[in-house]
């Protein structure tokens, strides 16, 4: 079968594998449609987990070659014995490699699997895994009604971030990012009010938005791979006396020194950090534990909780995450895919691979 890897900085392309069996507990999907992380997926393909502190990288052993995947829209073809609720023929959503087959739960990765109603398309359904990061920042921020809210970041997670937090009964909900053409798209995908950060007064133009306050909450989508960002900092300067900053994004590159003796001392700032896809991600045993006390009651949103919420409201059409869909490469032009991602000249928010 057809499967993507990196094989070393830079070089990607499709190999020939055998084709995976389920164990009892998986089922096997022939793939539809998949999409590409342009922020974490990009990380490997430039190598740049060798850049990373030494203390990182002994915690996430890393070697190539790698084997990129993030959202895999398939049809299920086998179904292991002790599988129940899935059959063969239904379209599911997971977190699964780029490859023609996959076994999903993926044990080294995220256990997440929904089944798709046909109010949800194979290219919608792939938002469903970010929607999952976005949706539990917006939980994780505890936003007020009529709250002012900015989130920074004009990447996937951020779009999806700001509209998840025009659900949760906010008054403004203003998306911060570098890129005049993705702004654009946001705007499309209902985000009323977008603020260019390339503009010199941009953080001026943040605080008229909010009453001459600052936001009540910032949630910043920024993250830094390969090298540090100042977004954090920004957030301390645009959110309001006692206001809330909700880090969601991935700081491997870590920050500029946050002198708390400024804005966080005597703006007397809350600071919330926010994983990747709420509780239990990248813990698959433990996710399995907090389904079945989910059951009970006694836990509300775990990650599978909060991806079978992300899914129905595409569904319902709450999210409406089409516009984000910038670009569609065939599986065999992965190559030259990851080189125009790379090159960013383009304004790509939501890549997917077809034709598998």
């Amino acid at each position: 079968m057809k499967q993507i890897a990196i094989t070393a900085p830079y070089k990607i392309g499709l190999l020939n594998v055998p084709k995976p069996k389920p164990e009892p507990d998986q089922i096997l999907t022939k793939t539809l449609v998949t999409g590409v992380s342009i922020g974490t997926e990009l990380i490997d393909y430039r190598g740049a987990m060798e850049k990373l502190p030494e203390k990182w990288k002994k915690v996430h052993p890393y070697a190539f070659p790698q084997l990129p995947g993030y959202e895999n829209v398939g049809e299920v073809v086998e179904v292991g014995k002790k599988v129940k609720d899935i059959e063969v023929g239904d379209r599911v959503v997971h977190c699964g490699y780029h490859a023609e087959y996959c076994v999903v739960p993926r044990r080294e990765a995220l256990p997440v699997c929904e089944k798709l109603p046909d109010a949800v398309s194979d290219e919608d359904a792939t938002l469903s895994i970010l929607g999952t990061t976005a949706i539990w920042a917006v939980h994780r921020a505890e936003l007020e009604y009529g709250d002012n809210v900015v989130v920074q970041g004009d990447g996937c997670v951020g779009i999806l971030t700001a509209m998840h937090a025009m659900q949760a009964g906010t008054e403004k909900v203003i998306l911060v990012g570098n890129h005049p053409g993705k702004l654009a798209i946001a705007r499309k995908a209902g985000i009323k009010t977008t603020i260019c950060r390339k503009d010199k007064d941009w953080q001026q133009q943040v605080i008229a938005e909010t009453n001459g306050l600052g936001a009540d909450v910032v949630i910043e989508c920024v993250g830094s791979s390969t090298e540090p960002t100042s977004a954090v900092p920004e957030a301390c300067e645009i959110v309001r006396q006692r206001g809330k900053i909700v880090i969601a994004g991935d700081h491997m590159a870590g920050q500029p020194d946050l002198i708390f003796l400024g804005d966080p001392h005597f703006k007397e700032l809350t600071f919330i950090v926010s994983r990747a896809m709420g509780n239990g991600s990248h813990h698959p045993f433990l996710m399995d534990s907090l389904n079945q006390v989910q059951e009970y009651n006694y836990v509300h949103w775990t990650t599978s909780g909060l991806f079978k919420q992300v899914v129905k409201m595409i569904a319902d059409g709450r999210l409406k995450v089409h516009p984000l869909i910038t670009h569609r490469f065939k599986c065999a032009q992965v190559a030259e895919a990851f080189k125009r991602i790379d090159a960013k000249r383009e304004d790509f928010v939501q890549v997917l691979l077809t034709d598998w």
